[in-house]
């Protein structure tokens, strides 16, 4: 009960420091920004976040769906809150606050193990796709049949990993030998149906896709053959931000991957229109997020 009460008391501070340090970053950038925002198209680039809320929201019932996997049958709408409020507490600096502001959420047992192996399987779908969706694009220019051949096998591997229990007997097997988390393990059954793998999998390309095309264009109106190479290098990018753990929302290790990648492979474009590209990216991250949040907070009031 004592526990409960921490968690209560702690939720709002993490949400809170969350969105400060959210706010400095946007404050910290808006010299640049707010040029960018005087020239957008914006008809286009509020299509692109509304593509973006749903490619968010299918995410976050996949979540659902993994904690029902590992033993935890929650609600769609905690399931919601357990998502789009940790993606606030992730820019705190150090990886752990976003699992600790998602633990303040759970209050039942076995629900601590239960969501640091739903964020580690979640985690790895989300490189798997993404990174199979990147070299799929970049493979365009050089044949549809081998960008199609990756972009299988990328989803050959979600349903591997998502439809059975092989990341968590991995990690299970050397944890579970340790006295301290033995008995304080969840299970694991294999519930999940190929099908809504593989439907979670196009739809969430769909709407990863359209939405960072949506958002090139609207800010610079390139063409669709740079659009799309450009949507590569920043999925890369989003994947090195994502595993690189100490930066807090991996800012900073995006944005610098990103204009690496593209000075490498599209050199014709200035540096200044490779930061232009990185911070309308993470404008738009952010205002995702934010937008997440407040359809939660919209949708709790309505219940």
């Amino acid at each position: 009960m004592k526990f409960a009460r921490i968690n209560r008391c702690l939720r709002p501070f993490l949400f809170g420091f969350g969105l400060l340090f959210l706010a400095i970053m946007s404050v910290y950038s808006w010299p640049d920004l707010h040029l960018l925002l005087k020239q957008i198209r914006w008809p286009f680039f509020l299509l692109a976040m509304v593509v973006a809320l749903l490619g968010n929201l299918i995410t976050s019932i996949l979540m659902r769906e993994l904690f029902v996997k590992y033993g935890l049958n929650i609600s769609f709408s905690l399931g919601h809150k357990i998502y789009f409020y940790a993606q606030i507490a992730k820019y705190i600096p150090g990886k752990v606050w976003a699992f600790w502001y998602q633990a303040t959420l759970l209050n039942v047992p076995g629900s601590t193990s239960a969501m640091l192996f739903v964020n580690f399987e979640l985690t790895f779908l989300l490189v798997i796709l993404t990174a199979s969706l990147a070299f799929a694009l970049l493979l365009i220019p050089y044949g549809v049949i081998w960008a199609l051949v990756v972009f299988a096998c990328g989803l050959l591997l979600s349903v591997w990993v998502l439809k059975g229990c092989h990341l968590f007997a991995l990690v299970h097997r050397g944890l579970s030998s340790v006295k301290f988390f033995a008995d304080k393990l969840c299970t694991c059954q294999n519930c999940l149906q190929p099908s809504k793998i593989v439907t979670y999998y196009f739809l969430f390309s769909c709407t990863y896709l359209i939405s960072n095309l949506l958002v090139i264009y609207a800010a610079f109106g390139f063409s669709l053959a740079q659009s799309i190479d450009y949507t590569a290098y920043l999925t890369l990018a989003w994947i090195c931000g994502t595993l690189f753990f100490v930066v807090p929302g991996g800012v900073g290790v995006k944005e610098f991957v990103f204009i690496m990648l593209a000075r490498i492979f599209s050199g014709d474009i200035s540096m200044e229109a490779l930061g232009a590209i990185a911070i309308i990216f993470r404008f738009s991250t952010m205002l995702q997020e934010l937008l997440g949040v407040g359809l939660v907070f919209l949708l709790d009031l309505a219940e």
